[in-house]
């Protein structure tokens, strides 16, 4: 999990681009704050680059769900 923040004393800064880079491969749940959003979730990604405005943050979290199958044998002895 990682929370990245873009905060400034003025209020006229800019939006910044980052790229946030984890070393491996995943999906990951994007929260986000802003003047327009509240911390919901609002997309499951692999891809982890952003545009932030100023006063805004955004929390990562990794997506560790995963399908597992089981498999089941009936076995007959006679």
């Amino acid at each position: 999990m990682a929370v990245v923040t873009h905060y400034s004393n003025n209020d006229e800064t800019p939006a910044v681009d980052i790229t946030v880079d984890f070393g491996r491969e995943g999906t990951y749940e994007i929260y986000w704050v802003d003047k327009d959003h509240d911390g919901e979730l609002v997309a499951t990604t692999s891809e982890l680059t952003f545009n932030m405005p100023v006063h805004s943050f955004i929390l990562i979290k990794r997506n560790l769900f995963k399908v597992r199958t089981r498999l089941c044998y009936l076995i007959s002895i006679p």
